[in-house]
């Protein structure tokens, strides 16, 4: 944009010097027919024309240099407003950089902290299984102990009264012993007396 308004510049001071160039030429003409002519109206038509195209050349080079200067303060201002663009630019994309870093860093965060969530869960279904399993583990066990006792009650329910009869049945039959003993006795006790009496007999 720059070098485009520096050409145009030149461009319009080449016009302006050449339009200058040209008046100047068409005054020393009117000035050189002046002189050619001895007639004074002439001569004062030529220097009257002489003094305009000298005001036509110092209006031009003024239109020239004003718009030389014009130009330069348009490549200026276009050179700074360049210069402010490409400033804000950059700040936009340093800042556009420095959001998709900060997006990027809080985006990891963020998964990391969803896997990290992610593990204590799985670890606290882990130890509820585990618990879950030990307290099932610990209810048989219970129950398993609680049948046993109820068996061991059972068999010793059942086992009291056998055991009663045979106790009774054992005293009923060490007494029939007894007895039989007692009989047997009382036998050999009379027998030894019916012997005893014989042998008395038999030696009277």
């Amino acid at each position: 944009m720059q070098r485009l308004l520096s050409a145009a510049a030149a461009a319009a001071a080449a016009a302006a010097a050449a339009d200058a160039a040209a008046a100047d030429a068409a005054a020393d003409a009117a000035g050189a027919a002046a002189d050619a002519g001895g007639d004074d109206e002439m001569k004062a038509g030529g220097k009257r024309m002489q003094s305009k195209l000298s005001t036509v050349i110092a209006a031009a080079a003024a239109t020239a240099a004003a718009t030389a200067a014009a130009t330069a303060r348009t490549a200026a201002a276009t050179t700074a407003e360049t210069a402010e663009t490409t400033a804000a630019a950059t700040a936009a994309a340093t800042a556009a950089e420095t959001t998709a870093s900060a997006t990027a860093a809080a985006t990891a965060s963020a998964t990391a902290a969803t896997a990290a969530t992610t593990a204590a869960s799985a670890t606290a279904s882990a130890a509820a299984a585990a618990t879950a399993a030990a307290a099932a583990a610990a209810a048989t066990a219970q129950e398993q102990q609680q049948e046993q006792q109820q068996q061991e009650q059972q068999q010793v329910a059942a086992a009291t009264p056998t055991a009663a009869a045979a106790a009774a049945a054992a005293a009923a039959a060490t007494a029939a012993a007894a007895a039989a003993t007692a009989a047997a006795a009382a036998q050999i006790h009379h027998h030894r007396e019916d012997l005893e009496a014989a042998a008395g007999r038999c030696m009277q």
